[in-house]
């Protein structure tokens, strides 16, 4: 029995009519049109879920439970987690000319230049820069900070790096309110 017609008979059944053509149906054609499309949705979705679904589940993607970045921080005078009162290196600094110098920085770093270079040059933060954390639901650890501690683009961002890879979160009021973050993942 396919799954639009097991949907169609419990249907009947809730309703108290027998399916029958002679009675009146409980339900208008709309109705019955619209459930049948819902069934059908849920039917391609489970079909899909199916064939998404991993086979191995050991080349799933999982995230680490520690990691070790560096970072650099590129800020700007009107930043909203600096409530005012930008570092030194963000005070003049607008957020397009903000926006501009982490999209140089990540594409040098990208090229290999030394990153700890860029890092005592540039960051708005404190040189070296370099943060350990926990994942959420992982065991503390002594020295690391807890995910959920740090600012959410700042996590995402790193835990989803390979060890030596380098990414960027982006300025974002609720995810990374200080502006622009360069993270290359140490270990």
């Amino acid at each position: 029995m396919s799954r639009l017609t097991l949907s169609v008979f419990l249907i009947s059944l809730l309703c108290g009519c027998s399916g029958s053509p002679e009675q009146e149906p409980a339900h208008s054609e709309e109705e019955m049109a619209a459930t049948d499309a819902a069934t059908e949705d849920t039917t391609l979705e489970d079909e899909m879920s199916e064939e998404m679904a991993p086979t191995d589940p050991v080349t799933e993607s999982i995230e680490p439970t520690h990691i070790r970045v560096q970072h650099i921080l590129i800020g700007f005078k009107d930043a909203a987690g600096f409530r005012g009162t930008p570092p030194a290196g963000a005070v003049e600094r607008s957020e397009s000319e903000a926006r501009e110098l982490a999209q140089d920085l990540l594409e040098r770093a990208r090229a290999g230049e030394d990153f700890d270079a860029l890092v005592e040059e540039f960051t708005d933060d404190q040189a070296p820069g370099i943060y350990a954390m926990t994942n959420t639901g992982a065991a503390d650890r002594e020295g690391h900070y807890p995910r959920s501690g740090m600012v959410p683009a700042f996590g995402n961002v790193g835990f989803a790096l390979e060890v030596g890879e380098i990414g960027m979160s982006e300025y974002d009021l609720r995810t990374s309110p200080y502006g622009w973050h360069i993270i290359k993942r140490v270990e």
